[in-house]
């Protein structure tokens, strides 16, 4: 016997039921339809992202667990540095020495003050000394220049190697939970490994996929459209609002359905992951197809 056949059974028999309203216990009343028995309503992360170094590498030091509450911008973990952090002391001091300039300047200037003397002196010189010595201040004036560009290159080299050491540290790019601490104190980071080195998600604002909505129904809503929402195993849990942000752009043509995704703020940080159910606006319902509703049936 097929699924709708089935299902049609259940609703002739609820019908049934309710007709025979007399019989039945007066505490008992019937609702209106609900959803498709298909569709499944499930919070998700906002986010998820695996944080990895820049480069392999011993990690050192770890400041988080698996479950933690973490910061936007706070240190996670880090790698050994110190052999990096010598070299950028080493390159810090090239980098802020002005030792070679101030020595090419200062033969800059004698050989300066030597072809003035030359050039100006009442007996003259053979014109081969005056060419040498203004060959000679010519070659003194590029020596300043290179020990300026040199200068540069090693601000530059410092720079990258500071750059360098900041990529040696993990710190959280957004507000977010530990979902798992790929690896440990101790252990190699790879940078090619597409799990990372740590696992953050964003439970706020939470994510909440509606699945198995027909492409009539999805046709019934908009972005930005508010549906109420709760969490279906929570005692007393109460109807919340959340937005549309999302609706699947191709649809699944052989099943005839769309993904609609919705945001809630979800400041508790209540886990994701739980299953959901939806007051089902009557315009999803009166598009429904028919074979796949039943009757619900409360106290």
């Amino acid at each position: 016997m097929s699924h709708s056949s089935i299902r049609r059974m259940v609703l002739a028999a609820a019908v049934l039921v309710t007709g025979l309203g007399g019989a039945a216990s007066a505490e008992t009343k019937t609702d209106s339809l609900v959803g498709p028995t298909n569709v499944t309503i499930i919070t998700k992360p906002s986010q998820s992202i695996p944080l990895a170094f820049n480069q392999a590498g011993v990690v050192r030091e770890k400041t988080i667990k698996d479950g933690d509450l973490i910061k936007k911008g706070q240190l996670l973990m880090k790698q050994d540095t110190d052999l990096d952090a010598n070299e950028a002391e080493r390159l810090k001091v090239e980098a802020e020495s002005s030792s070679r300039i101030e020595a090419a300047k200062a033969d800059e200037k004698v050989k300066q003050l030597e072809y003035d003397r030359k050039s100006k002196a009442p007996d003259g010189y053979a014109a081969s000394e005056l060419e040498e010595s203004q060959a000679k201040l010519i070659e003194a004036q590029k020596s300043v220049k290179v020990a300026e560009e040199d200068k540069k290159q090693a601000e530059i080299k410092y720079a990258g190697q500071m750059v360098k050491l900041q990529k040696m540290e993990l710190h959280s790019p957004v507000d977010g939970i530990i979902q798992s601490c790929v690896i440990d104190v101790g252990q190699m980071a790879d940078p090619q490994s597409r799990e990372g080195a740590i696992l953050v998600v964003v439970n706020n604002p939470l994510w909440i996929e509606i699945r198995g909505l027909t492409t009539l129904q999805v046709s019934t809503l908009k972005l930005g459209e508010e549906m109420e929402v709760r969490y279906r195993n929570e005692p007393n849990a109460a109807w919340q609002k959340a937005k549309i942000t999302y609706i699947t752009p191709v649809a699944d043509w052989g099943a005839d359905r769309q993904i609609v995704r919705l945001e809630m703020p979800n400041p508790s940080n209540l886990a994701a992951g739980l299953n959901m159910e939806l007051n089902w606006p009557k315009k999803l319902l009166d598009t429904a197809p028919k074979d796949e509703q039943i009757l619900s049936f409360t106290k």
